[in-house]
Order: structure tokens, then C-alpha cells, then sequence
């Protein structure tokens, strides 16, 4: 499970018309200030995930991809399109985001959440007949980190753009 930041071609065709004249620095402002983002959303999603063991929260992290791209046509160069992905590499983590549907959960990692919950291994028989019939609710924690941080990066980044026109 991951969130991209993405930019739609056209924006950065427009932006690199625009920064044309400015070299680098201004784009190395806006990744830098989506890497901040991509961190901030990892924290934040970590300190949000649900704490059983803290393997979900602990395996978040935070990849930086970059390939180069042409711009366009008219502009004749290439750019590096950064993209930043945050996510963790758990299989269970996409169930417990966006909950399940009715399934046989395994017993072992059951039997170990009753006993240090409930005090009880043998109640993990009675929450796998409950999985297997009801499924799960999501416990979101990628979602809302992400959806906290944008705006905020959103303006940095205007006010970035701002500061060359």
C-alpha cells in the first residue's frame, strides 16, 4: 500500500516554462519541500496506525524515485520527475486501512492478540469465527496523515511559485 505525490505533465510544463529563467533552484525548493511532506506524512501515519506490536507504525517509510522525463516539445530539455512514495510493505497493512471483508484470519498472530488483550489465547478462536463472518473495520492512518499535510504543502509550494513571478 502507498500514496503517490503526483503533478500532472501539463503543471510541470507550465512550471518549468516559468522557472526556465531561474535554473534549478526553485525546483529544488518545491522537491524539497515534498520530500518534507512525504516525511511528514510518514510520521504522522505512524504515530496513527493502530499499536499492537508496532511492527505497522515502524514499517512506513518513505522512497524517493526519480527518473528523467522529457518536458516538452517546445522547451527541448529533460527534468527529473521525483516522485515520493509512502508506504509499508506489510501484507495486512492494506486490511487494516481500509478494513476486510469476511475471511478466515490465521490463528497463531490471533491466539498472541488475545492473550496480551485479553488475557485469554482460547478467545481467538471466538474473534476468528467474527473475522470469517463479519470481516474487519478500517483503522485508517495513511489517509488522514496524508490528507493532514497537504494543504499545508500546498501553500508552501505557492508560496514558493509566488516568490519568482
Amino acid at each position: 500500500m502507498r500514496i503517490e505525490f503526483k503533478v500532472d505533465q501539463r503543471e510541470i510544463d507550465k512550471l518549468m516554462r516559468d522557472l526556465s529563467a531561474y535554473g534549478g533552484r526553485v525546483a529544488k525548493k518545491i522537491e524539497q519541500e515534498t520530500g518534507y511532506a512525504a516525511l511528514e506524512v510518514q510520521q504522522l501515519a505512524a504515530r496513527k496506525a493502530p499499536h499492537n506490536l508496532g511492527r505497522l507504525g515502524s514499517s512506513i517509510q518513505v522512497q524517493r524515485q526519480a527518473r528523467s522525463v522529457k518536458i516538452s516539445r517546445r522547451l527541448r530539455g529533460q527534468a527529473a520527475r521525483v516522485t515520493y512514495i509512502v508506504g509499508t510493505a506489510l501484507k495486512y497493512a492494506a486490511a487494516v486501512e481500509f478494513g476486510s471483508v469476511p475471511h478466515w484470519a490465521p490463528i497463531a498472530p490471533l491466539k498472541q492478540w488475545a492473550k496480551r488483550k485479553l488475557g485469554d489465547e482460547g478467545a481467538a478462536y471466538a474473534v476468528q469465527k467474527t473475522i470469517a463472518k463479519k470481516g474487519t473495520k478500517p483503522k485508517p492512518f495513511l489517509r488522514p496523515a496524508y490528507m493532514k499535510v497537504i494543504p499545508g504543502y500546498k501553500k508552501k509550494i505557492k508560496r514558493i511559485l509566488r516568490s519568482v513571478r
